[in-house]
């Protein structure tokens, strides 16, 4: 039964390769930049989402518990935030036009 799950993801995958090809270059040119919309667009919600709840938890709990875990988690994860925030910056400006995937 496992086998036959592998099948149609190979089938799926190969479906998806046939659509991509007959889409214009524009149109994936387009897809490409509204997506680096979304990953700007999350990239911020992440950004505001950490630092609201780092501020939250240490406005209700000022320990030094509550302190060590946001030093280490905000030094983690905004620099991955930023990294998705760039790169949704050079998909809205075409910087990968003309690659082929």
């Amino acid at each position: 039964m496992a086998a036959s799950g592998y099948a149609v993801i190979l089938i799926n995958a190969e479906l998806d390769k046939d659509f991509l090809i007959q889409l214009k270059k524009s149109d994936m040119e387009n897809i490409k930049r509204f997506s680096g919309i979304i990953w700007i667009g999350s990239a911020l919600l992440a950004m505001y989402l950490l630092l609201a709840q780092a501020a939250h938890e240490f406005a209700q709990s000022p320990t030094l518990d509550t302190r060590i875990f946001w030093f280490t988690i905000i030094p983690v994860f905004l620099p991955i935030a930023l990294g998705l925030l760039l790169f949704g910056w050079y998909c809205l400006k075409g910087e990968y036009e003309g690659e082929q995937g």
